[in-house]
């Protein structure tokens, strides 16, 4: 039946006073039943970010090297060689979903152990180098960062090297052996990720043949004492110190 108040006239009659009800309703409705499972699949889903794998550390420890310069004054200074200084290979794999962007090295001290000087026997590739110097006062616990720069691709891998150094003094004789926890800083996150615990010797390993003798004494006596202590340190540490070790018969 019509209205008898209704002035429309011929067949507008018969439509719905509102038709914008009529066209709106059914959109709104689709768009809600589309609209709630999107707002809950984005409040629900974690972003697929990236995710650090460490391979052990790959430690070069050879013998300590110097080469002389002449400097502006005229006089003549030594320093040690890049190739002879202690090196730590770090490989990463990132199984995430998004490259990641490695920012900074924590060196974390664990151990410091001095060897004195003692007569004459006391002595993929690669993407990028840094350089990391220990301070001649550090102390177990102490943290030693430099900003690195290096980029990983999603399901990528990554090589690049640590040279560690030490701060010397001059007429400084005596060795260290360093126990070192490795860690680098990646994208904003707090926390960064462990690479790895290494055992070196700066400024570069003792000699092995040094060590070859059944019946220490003198002052080889606390250089066999601190040798002996660094070898039952855990972490990677080179071939040429392990051979140093082993002449010790501690490895």
């Amino acid at each position: 039946m019509t209205d008898p108040g209704d002035k429309r006239l011929g067949w507008q009659r018969f439509l719905p006073e509102n038709l914008w009800v009529v066209l709106i309703g059914p959109l709104i409705v689709g768009l809600a039943i589309v609209g709630v499972p999107a707002a809950v699949t984005g409040l629900t889903s974690e972003d697929p970010g990236p995710s650090i794998q460490a391979l052990e550390p790959v430690v070069r420890n050879p013998e300590s090297e110097s080469e002389f310069l002449t400097l502006h004054s005229g006089l003549a200074a030594s320093r040690q060689t890049d190739r002879s200084k202690a090196r730590v290979e770090i490989r990463l794999q990132n199984t995430g979903e998004r490259r990641t962007y490695i920012t900074g090295a924590v060196v974390t001290v664990r151990r410091v152990i001095p060897v004195p000087p003692c007569g004459v026997g006391a002595g993929i590739r690669l993407s990028a180098a840094y350089d990391i110097l220990i301070p001649r006062d550090v102390r177990p616990s102490d943290t030693v960062e430099v900003p690195i720069n290096q980029t990983i691709p999603a399901d990528g891998v990554d090589r690049f090297v640590f040279r560690i150094g030490r701060r010397k003094a001059e007429m400084d004789l005596t060795d260290f052996i360093y126990q070192l926890d490795l860690a680098v800083r990646h994208d904003n996150a707090v926390d960064p990720i462990d690479v790895g615990r290494v055992v070196v010797s700066l400024p570069g390993a003792p000699r092995a043949d040094f060590f070859r003798t059944e019946d220490p004494s003198g002052c080889q006596l606390p250089v066999f004492d601190a040798v002996g202590e660094a070898a039952e340190l855990d972490g990677a540490r080179s071939p040429q110190l392990q051979s140093v070790f082993a002449a010790l018969g501690e490895g």
